[in-house]
């Protein structure tokens, strides 16, 4: 029994004792990911860090099919000013400590049309250390400071046209002819 207790003990520290803390990243979720539709893009910014808050952030916005439009959201702490190409968040107090996430949403649009949208960015911790949330995945491999994206849907296909009132109108032009003839 005890020999049992024993390889248990081993498996189950190798199992669980041995992984680290999960990856955290920056990441973007959208409200909606229609082509040309606007959509509220909420970044969520855990600090990795042990020792370093987050004190700011940076989110570089596309520019081979710019937003028309980018309003961000008041954020209790932070200061935000945005320029045409980038949105930057600045703590003015202590930012976001160790072991907590923020949360930063702007309203864009319109989104382009299907693919993936990368929202490259910058982490600023307050120790000056900065961490580049900038890579794109390569042939399905997760990267290690991998860009927030999302995935546009595809344009919708044009739908068959309703050919309902040709026909009906097909139908009453032949009662009429058919009417005309009896008459005569």
């Amino acid at each position: 029994m005890r020999r049992a207790a024993t390889l248990l003990s081993v498996i189950l520290l190798v199992v669980f004792g041995s992984a680290g803390p999960a990856a955290a990243h920056v990441t973007v979720s959208a409200s909606s990911v229609q082509p040309g539709a606007w959509a509220i893009l909420t970044f969520t910014v855990p600090t990795e860090s042990e020792t370093a808050s987050t004190v700011g952030l940076t989110v570089l916005l596309p520019t081979g099919t710019p937003f028309r439009s980018v309003l961000t959201e008041a954020v209790p702490g932070w200061t935000v000013t945005t320029g045409p190409a980038k949105v930057e968040w600045k703590a003015t107090g202590a930012g976001i400590g160790p072991g907590q996430f923020g949360r930063f949403a702007i309203s864009a649009g319109p989104l382009p049309a299907g693919g993936t949208l990368f929202l490259p960015t910058t982490q600023h911790y307050s120790d000056g250390t900065d961490v580049d949330w900038v890579q794109q995945a390569q042939d399905g491999a997760e990267p290690e400071n991998p860009a927030p994206s999302i995935t546009i849907a595809a344009p919708p296909t044009p739908a068959e046209p309703d050919r309902t009132g040709v026909w009906l109108a097909l139908a009453l032009l032949a009662a009429a002819i058919a009417l005309l003839r009896v008459r005569r």
